[in-house]
């Protein structure tokens, strides 16, 4: 019950006219679907699967930042937060991500 209460709170703080309110309402929403993300009860015969999904994630945190400020760099000259930049950044992250990771497993299984 309380992240609905909670997350109602961050709507109503969101759609306020105060710039101030609205940071909190952002604040707030994310606390909320943060607490009610953690009450999920998530099967165990998917785990290899989100074992997967969390490294790619987390792999793709960091190669992103470095595909994007190349881009803009080379394309650019300075920050700029288009759509073209936003396509571009996420296909290259997760190619290179996913090739990242294939290579990780590869090395580890001819480690064993």
């Amino acid at each position: 019950k309380i992240p609905i209460f909670t997350f109602v709170i961050g709507i109503v703080l969101y759609c306020s006219y105060a710039n101030i309110f609205r940071g909190l309402g952002i604040f707030i929403l994310s606390v909320s679907l943060f607490l009610f993300a953690s009450n999920i009860n998530v099967s165990y015969k998917f785990d290899h699967i989100c074992d997967c999904l969390r490294e790619l994630s987390t792999s793709n945190y960091y190669i992103h930042m470095y595909v994007f400020t190349i881009y803009y760099y080379l394309v650019y000259g300075y920050p700029n937060y288009t759509i073209d930049s936003f396509i571009y950044t996420a296909i290259v992250t997760l190619l290179i991500g996913t090739i990242y990771l294939i290579y990780k497993n590869r090395k580890s299984n001819n480690l064993k």
